[in-house]
């Protein structure tokens, strides 16, 4: 509702007005009322403004109602006309009615007479505000289809699958002269046949709201019949009051060949139009990740650069990286390889494949040919040599950093030489990255398993009881020079990442075993503690039948084997777990659950296992003389231990005061270096 009605009241004298403009301000609106008597103050005061009502009598003696509904439809025809009839003739009234124009209230009835009004100034206000939307509409419409006949996409309209509008960008794109050509065709037309069904289905979907997709890739056909790969975007639209499907064209082909040059560009450096060290530095991460990728990278310093630029200016620098970089695309066009810009004086290449010997002959070729180039620059001339550093990559370097470290230290070497000289880097041990160290590593596990080189260490386990048995836990080292020893978690690291924990399992057990049998045969009687690899827990059936063949042959003695999962990896692989057990019960092989009681659960896991033994964790052991925690940790263990009738072991005592809370734990073997460190023989007094 408008905050001020405005009124305009024909009446030969203020009365009506006055009666008007109180019955709208009794109900709370603001009023302004002017009065009109004749044809010029109603023209007159039409022309000063939007009205908002007109109120009149049917009959006046200058101005009959149906005079001013004329002026009024003239002027301002939105404007609504009510009739004020209190004792006028009704054949005058209803003829009024009969234009359909104008309504009627009575005085004498005010409330309908308020509504009434109130209704016809309302029908007002949303005509006007409705003529401004389509006023608005119309304008954008029009400036809309001034931006679609411009614009460089190809757009067209399409009404019952004809066309009914395209743009130039459309006729270009098709290769038609105008729009004459194409108004009427149809839209099936402009791809090629083996498309038109599924444009088709794709039509007759989408204009039943079927459709989820806006867009659609088909080939086009051009006038020529040449075919191009195209995106048909569809949405839509109204054209001269039909409604339409508008479809945009994006010529995929041009596209992508657009983008492929800027991709191209982007990569490039600007001064030499090799590639640039931001794309190298991508390309070669991505290509030292990939599997099997190995190869050579050479770093190419131009000696005298820096020389050039002071002597002859920074142009005269530009040129000669310029005719480098030419040279050396020539020099490796033999070669699968990518050469990039890395700093103002250097390149870098990278040789995929290549080996020590052909990194080395190609450098060769580089400096040779390279001290005896001549540069023309700005009408001077120019000589330089070159430094080349080579460093070398493969699956092991998981850092593509330090592959480029290595190249720049040998090229740094070279430059040393007063240049014309090329370096190739050779990592000691120490210098190599941790995956190389790893993987080297590796292969020389792997070595040693083929050709025996693995030493087994023994370190006892000491009963508190009186168990008459030698127990010791087999422990593994591979020698490294003369009484030396790769570090442990060195070595097991390096043989879980390349897969040869099961190769590493079986060849200790068989070692373990014929030593066994050796010392049998001397009357010794010895018990060992072997313990498995998750990969051998995750899948047992394979390890079981092995040892069962083994067992036979060797005739393993009930009690003289152990066999040892960790806690953690039993709790990660219980189906497995259970079926070693299960398999090594049929043997008469006993089982220990290693670093017990680490596990929140570790009760349940014991069940789950049933175990012969509980080897307790080294952290749980290592907290037992300071941490009362730990202490009734341990106690509740052993007691659950004694209840099934399992022994508990003390792993890693290393103090005499842990032994001593030991000793009253209910714990029945300990093993520790405290007691002694593991050693390459069984040596340990057992009666003392």
């Amino acid at each position: 509702m408008a905050e001020n009605i405005r009124i305009i009241v024909i009446d030969d004298s203020s009365n009506h007005a006055v009666e008007v403009s109180n019955l709208l301000r009794n109900a709370g609106h603001a009023v302004q009322a002017e009065n009109a008597e004749d044809d010029e103050d109603l023209i007159k005061l039409l022309k000063q403004q939007p009205w908002d009502l007109v109120v009149a009598k049917p009959e006046l003696p200058f101005l009959t109602a149906h005079h001013a509904l004329e002026i009024v439809a003239k002027h301002q025809p939105e404007l609504p006309f009510v009739i004020i009839s209190d004792h006028e003739d009704p054949e005058k009234v209803n003829s009024l009615l009969a234009t359909g124009e104008c309504d009627v209230i009575s005085l004498a009835q005010p409330e309908y007479g308020l509504h009434t009004i109130l209704r016809a100034v309302n029908t007002t206000i949303i005509k006007r505000e409705l003529k401004i939307c389509r006023e608005q509409r119309d304008s954008l419409s029009h400036r809309a289809q001034i931006l679609v006949d411009h614009s460089k996409d190809a757009i067209a309209y399409i009404h019952e699958g004809m066309h009914v509008y395209s743009n130039d960008a459309y006729l270009e794109l098709f290769g038609y002269a105008d729009m004459s050509a194409v108004e009427g065709m149809p839209i099936m037309n402009m791809v090629i046949s083996d498309d038109r069904s599924r444009l088709k289905g794709y039509l007759r979907d989408y204009s039943k709201g079927k459709e989820s997709e806006s867009s659609l890739e088909l080939d086009g056909l051009h006038s020529e019949e040449s075919v191009f790969p195209m995106e048909m975007k569809f949405s839509q639209v109204t054209y001269d009051g039909e409604l339409c499907i508008q479809v945009i064209i994006e010529n995929r082909a041009s596209n992508e060949e657009l983008e492929r040059q800027l991709e191209d560009m982007s990569r490039r450096d600007l001064t030499t139009g090799v590639y640039n060290r931001q794309y190298f530095l991508e390309y070669f991460d991505e290509k030292s990740s990939a599997k099997k990728a190995n190869g050579a990278m050479l770093l190419i310093t131009a000696d005298s650069y820096d020389t050039t630029r002071e002597n002859l200016g920074i142009s005269a620098g530009d040129q000669m990286v310029t005719e480098l970089a030419q040279a050396l695309d020539q020099l490796l066009e033999k070669y699968e390889h990518l050469l990039a810009r890395y700093e103002s004086e250097q390149f870098v290449v990278l040789l995929d494949g290549a080996t020590k010997a052909e990194a080395e002959t190609l450098s060769q070729e580089i400096l040779d040919h390279v001290k005896d180039m001549i540069f023309e620059l700005d009408g001077k001339s120019a000589i330089t040599t070159c430094s080349i550093g080579i460093g070398f990559y493969d699956e092991t370097m998981d850092d593509h950093i330090e592959v480029i470290s290595r190249a720049e230290k040998a090229n740094r070497e070279a430059m040393k030489t007063e240049g014309n000289a090329f370096k190739t880097y050779v990592p000691d041990r120490e210098d190599m990255a941790e995956q190389e160290q790893v993987s080297t590593l590796a292969r020389e596990i792997k070595n040693s398993i083929v050709k025996n080189r693995l030493k087994l260490f023994y370190q006892p386990i000491i009963s508190l009881g009186d168990d008459p048995h030698e127990n010791y836990e087999i422990l593994l080292r591979m020698p490294q020079g003369e009484n030396q020893y790769v570090n442990p978690t060195d070595f097991f690291k390096a043989a879980e990442n390349a897969g040869l924990t099961i190769a590493i399992d079986r060849w200790v057990v068989g070692h373990a075993i014929k030593s066994l049998t050796t010392n049998r045969r001397k009357g010794r009687q010895l018990r060992f503690f072997i313990k498995l690899s998750e990969a051998t827990i995750a899948d047992p059936a394979p390890f079981l039948t092995w040892l069962e063949a083994i067992e036979k042959a060797a005739k393993i003695r009930s009690g003289t084997l152990v066999f040892e999962v960790d806690e953690q990896v039993a709790a990660n692989n219980l189906i497995g777990t259970k079926k070693l057990k299960e398999g090594l019960d049929k043997m008469q092989i006993e089982f220990s659950l290693n670093q017990f009681g680490e596990a929140a659960d570790s009760i349940n896991i014991m069940r789950h296992c049933n175990p012969q033994y509980l080897k307790l964790s080294s952290e749980l052991i290592g907290r037992l003389a300071k941490d009362e925690e730990a202490k009734a940790r341990v106690l509740e263990i052993t007691s659950l231990a004694a209840q099934d009738n399992k022994l508990v072991i003390a792993n890693s005592v290393e103090d005499p005061h842990t032994l001593s809370v030991i000793y009253t734990s209910g714990i029945d073997y300990i093993l520790g270096y405290f007691i002694q460190p593991p050693g390459p023989t069984m040596d340990y007094d057992f009666s003392s």
